[in-house]
């Protein structure tokens, strides 16, 4: 099953970035793997194009069965670490929230945004 992951653009994070941290990672891409998704690849998103383009990406091929929550959770943690080692002065701290997308779809997009945003 796949992930989607939108990356909010005021985090002024390089997807491609991290697409690459996380496979890279023997003990992040042996939970799962990332890629990230083009403007060409993002229909049926419902969000713009420029915003599709530059902040989507996609995990696929977490544990069957492992919880929603729990692969939020994963994904934050990845992220927070990901955050501190690139902005080490100033840390970013995510919010990773879920947005059922259409409503009552059980289809889920995970949106990570600055705290606060």
């Amino acid at each position: 099953m796949e992930y989607p992951v939108l990356i909010s653009p005021t985090l002024s994070l390089n997807v491609s970035e991290l697409v690459e941290a996380w496979n890279s990672s023997d003990e992040w891409n042996r939970k799962a793997e990332a890629k990230q998704i083009h403007q060409d690849q993002a229909v049926g998103y419902p969000i713009d194009p420029e915003t599709a383009q530059k902040g989507l990406l996609v995990f696929s091929g977490f544990a069957v069965g492992l919880a929603l929550e729990i692969i939020k959770d994963l994904i934050k943690e990845f992220l927070i670490s990901f955050l501190k080692k690139k902005f080490s002065k100033d840390p970013v701290v995510p919010e990773v929230v879920l947005k059922e997308m259409p409503p009552n779809s059980g289809v889920y997009l995970i949106i990570v945004k600055a705290k606060g945003e």
